[in-house]
């Protein structure tokens, strides 16, 4: 019994100390965190993510290129064990991770049915 409780107390100790270093891991974004306008580097992707949830993207290989009609979905940021990810659903789902700076991320979405993804990275525009 007693080496039961010390095993519990070490244990209880370890992950109060891991706690305390490491914290409780990347704080989960939230929708001031992502809300605006986002521009692909080096392409011609722009992503605008708007306070009521819609999010239109234009301009990129995702949408068929610059001259692409623009898609229009949703997104959502409230991810269980992805805090640092937007959920974007367009006719089909990309995924916005979202670097600890707020600043910057990379859109993934498969575009193959090969299994194939592409990747962009996308800057946000300052407001």
């Amino acid at each position: 019994m007693v080496l039961l409780l010390g095993v519990l107390f070490v244990a209880m100790a370890g992950c109060a100390a891991y706690v305390l270093v490491d914290g409780a891991g990347p704080p989960y974004l939230q929708s001031s965190d992502v809300e605006g306008v986002w521009t692909e580097e080096g392409g011609e992707g722009r992503l605008t993510l708007r306070k009521d949830n819609t999010a239109e993207l234009t301009g990129t290989a995702l949408n068929g290129g610059p001259d692409g009609p623009p898609l229009r979905g949703t997104w959502r940021v409230d991810i269980p064990d992805e805090p640092r990810t937007v959920e974007l659903n367009f006719p089909y789902s990309v995924g916005m991770d979202v670097y600890e700076s707020g600043g910057r991320a990379t859109l993934s979405s498969r575009v193959g049915t090969d299994g194939t993804w592409s990747h962009s990275d996308y800057v946000r525009e300052p407001r």
